[in-house]
């Protein structure tokens, strides 16, 4: 066989191989020596992304490190070695002293650490492995984990809803667009206001906070306001979200005869008072003719048969034009000079007020004025709005609120006063103004059985009633109604034998005893009975599945398993098919085989699987 010898430029090509694949050594001026190697990552950079721990609520922080790759070697080389794996670690600037870990990326050019605190330090740290186990220098980069700082979205429109004198603004947790807000999202403020589109800064009111979704009650004030609602999200980093472009609203409701429990008074009207209009009033000839001289002329008393509210006289408006009409309900005309026929408060003083309308709501409104005389002869004014539904059937509907007179308030004058846009005819009739007394004010013995008329306290009035407040003999058997006191309604000890008749008590029929009616009946003891029967069943499931070992250590097993694991006094051991295959005793565990899939550390080396041919030592330090 014969041997060809290369030619000069074959032996020229093969050094300048030979001389590419080496390191290169590069003299400098001041003589310092600069070494290249193959394996150098030429950039490293780091990139965060916060969220919030969905368990502790706190602000967290990924971070993912991307670099590239070494020049890939010339593969004619004879020496070529490229690189083939990455070595990965980190250490926080709160754990500086702490050893630097590395694990092995697969190759991969990218390395992500998950659930990072805020407010710190990492530096992230790698080197690259060659085919033939050369590693390159470590290539590091510091990054900053600060306070998110982009704010949370828009949220959802929110629903606000009419309650009795309230809203309620219901949050379903969404964001505009009804996605789910981020996972660092932490709270919605809410804020009222009292027009359309207020601004939160100078015109919103901070109510209270809502977390995740839910709900809020707002109270209205004592005009029955409308609530504007305006929802502003804030995440845990403390950013503020974007206040939404529109305003969510809703009108209180007043509080109607039957929701409020009160029940007015029917056909038979209460006397007058003086010159006051009370309920019942304007069946007075005399109260008519005062109050014809102090009202407008739209407002006429109709007796039409069947139209007032009770009695025979009810006031009428009916007004064809858009000018302000005003009713005088105390004797005294519109006039801030004479304290004459108004009425004397004391302050603080909290007054009752009540009227029925008709035909209202389909003919504009009316306002409630309250004109409040201070100490110094000046005067402030409460005005409540008096809008009512119109009831299909014409129903007559109640008006009614409290009024509550300011600390310097010495006396009062009421009156209507019908807005510039209520045209057609609508009706006022049965008013009422009453003190609340609290009974602090209510001296002992002020109210005796003489100034109680008869028949006026039933049983509906009448919600608790102590054995003590009843001498003896004011309560007899012809008071008490059948079946009015029933088993549950009478106190262990309460009746002995020395307050019972003769010959009663003597038998007891359980079977037809209406008496016994309140017992638990015989579905409330099947009940219970189940409940006692399945706690059974458990108890029972788990004495299978647990035995005690001469009182010193219980053995744990499914009964049909061939594991079982047993503690006592000296060691916990592991069983399988009736031999013991593993215990720990000592701080030590004994085992004969284990078979690590992954990973195992001892001491200061780690043993882990590389791919599915090799497995390395390494020493981590």
């Amino acid at each position: 066989m014969g041997y060809n010898v290369p030619t000069l430029d074959e032996i020229i090509a093969a050094l300048q191989k030979r001389i590419r694949a080496m390191e290169v050594i590069i003299f400098s001026n001041v003589g310092t020596v600069v070494v290249t190697t193959p394996l150098d990552i030429p950039s490293l950079s780091a990139s965060v992304t916060y969220y919030t721990d969905p368990n502790s609520r706190l602000p967290r922080a990924d971070v993912t490190w991307t670099w590239q790759a070494p020049a890939a070697p010339d593969p004619d080389a004879l020496d070529a070695d490229p690189a083939v794996d990455y070595m990965f670690g980190y250490q926080l600037s709160t754990d500086a002293n702490a050893p630097v870990v590395f694990s092995s990326t697969k190759g991969a050019l990218t390395a992500n650490v998950k659930n990072l605190p805020v407010d710190i330090s990492v530096v992230g740290k790698v080197y690259a492995v060659s085919q033939r186990g050369a590693t390159g220098p470590i290539k590091q980069v510091v990054t900053a984990i600060s306070h998110d700082t982009t704010p949370p979205p828009q949220t959802s429109t929110p629903v606000v809803t009419a309650g009795l004198k309230s809203v309620t603004v219901t949050y379903d947790g969404k964001d505009v667009s009804n996605n789910a807000m981020p996972l660092d999202y932490s709270m919605v403020r809410v804020y009222k206001g009292s027009v359309d589109n207020f601004d939160v800064a100078t015109q919103g009111i901070l109510v209270d906070t809502i977390v995740g979704a839910g709900s809020l009650y707002i109270p209205a004030n004592d005009n029955y306001d409308r609530i504007y609602v305006r929802l502003v999200p804030l995440d845990f980093s403390g950013n503020v979200g974007v206040v939404p472009s529109t305003t969510a609203f809703a009108d209180p409701k007043r509080t109607t005869v039957t929701e409020l429990g009160i029940v007015l008074p029917g056909g038979t009207a209460f006397s007058d008072f003086g010159n006051l209009i009370l309920d019942g009033s304007f069946e007075s000839s005399i109260i008519r003719n005062l109050r014809t001289a102090m009202k407008h002329t739209a407002y006429t008393f109709d007796n039409t048969a069947g139209l007032p509210h009770h009695g025979a006289y009810t006031v009428k408006l009916v007004s064809t034009d858009t000018t302000a009409k005003i009713f005088n309900i105390t004797d005294q005309t519109v006039s801030e000079t004479s304290q004459l026929s108004e009425i004397t408060v004391t302050p603080l003083m909290k007054l009752y007020v009540a009227f029925r309308v008709r035909n209202m709501g389909a003919n504009g409104s009316v306002v409630l004025y309250a004109r409040i005389r201070l100490n110094n002869d000046t005067f402030t004014n409460l005005t409540y709005p008096a809008v009512a539904a119109n009831l299909t059937t014409g129903d007559w509907e109640v008006i009614e609120g409290i009024i509550e007179m300011p600390a310097n308030a010495k006396s009062l004058a009421l009156w209507l006063y019908n807005n510039t846009t209520t045209t057609g005819a609508w009706y006022f009739d049965s008013f009422q103004l009453r003190q609340i007394i609290s009974t602090q004010l209510i001296e002992d013995a002020a109210i005796t059985r003489a100034k109680i008329a008869n028949l006026a306290v039933g049983n509906g009035q009448i919600e608790n009633l102590d054995a003590g407040k009843i001498d003896t003999g004011y309560l007899h058997s012809d008071r008490i109604d059948s079946d009015t006191i029933q088993t549950r309604h009478i106190a262990i000890g309460a009746v002995t034998s020395t307050e019972l008749a003769d010959n009663v008590g003597v038998s007891l029929d359980i079977i037809n005893n209406p008496a016994l009616d309140d017992m638990a009946s015989a579905a409330t003891l099947a009940a219970v009975s189940n409940v006692a029967n399945a706690a059974s069943t458990d108890v029972n499931k788990l004495k299978s599945a647990v035995t005690v070992i001469d009182g010193s250590g219980i053995t744990i097993s499914q009964p049909g398993s061939p594991f079982q694991l047993t503690i006592d006094n000296d060691s916990l051991d592991f069983w399988e098919g009736g031999a013991r295959v593993a215990y720990v005793n000592g701080q030590k565990l004994y085992i004969k085989s284990a078979e690590i899939l992954q990973q195992l550390m001892v001491g200061v080396h780690v043993i882990e699987k590389y791919d599915a041919n090799n497995t390395f030592i390494r020493w981590v330090g």
